[in-house]
């Protein structure tokens, strides 16, 4: 009796640890972000997933749960400015350089000159303090909107943005 009691008990644990196996194993691998692999996440675990990739980011900086959050947030079904207090947090918090490209975006309405152009002047400041931070710190690809934003003209330093950002 007591046997099957442990047996019984063994064969459970050992169910339960090959369920989580293959929970992980569901997430598939992503190469279209200029950072680093991104794993997107099928829509059965897609709730309870984002709920774990929404603390991890804010718990602990896990850069990849943030890439995973920021590739679910450009989905249809999510709002892609809803991420911005996830990156903000990775920028300001964890000092995460694809954050800050990743509040420009936001801010700049969608990184272009003429999006970025019809924003309020606050808005437009923000956005480029945010995209001069990530080339300041050496993130190679913010390079290519940084030259088309101010081509022809010195890039200036990202703090003069922060001491002017409402005025």
């Amino acid at each position: 009796m007591d046997k099957s009691i442990y047996i019984l008990l063994l064969i459970s644990i050992i169910c339960s640890c090959e369920n989580k196996e293959n929970k992980n194993s569901n997430l598939k691998e992503s190469n279209d972000t200029p950072y680093a692999t991104v794993y997107t996440i099928p829509p059965e675990l897609h709730r309870k997933t984002m709920d774990s990739l929404r603390a991890k980011v804010i718990t602990t900086g896990d850069t990849n749960a943030f890439f995973i959050l920021s590739k679910a947030y450009r989905t249809v079904e999510l709002k892609e400015n809803d991420i911005y207090y996830y990156a903000y947090v990775m920028a300001i918090k964890y000092h995460f350089t694809p954050a800050y490209f990743e509040l420009f975006y936001i801010l700049s309405g969608g990184g272009t000159k003429e999006t970025l152009n019809k924003q309020d002047i606050c808005s437009r400041k923000m956005a480029l303090y945010y995209l001069l931070l990530a080339y300041e710190r050496g993130d190679q690809t913010v390079k290519p909107y940084v030259l088309n934003l101010f081509k022809g003209q010195k890039v200036p330093q990202s703090n003069f943005y922060l001491r002017n950002f409402c005025n």
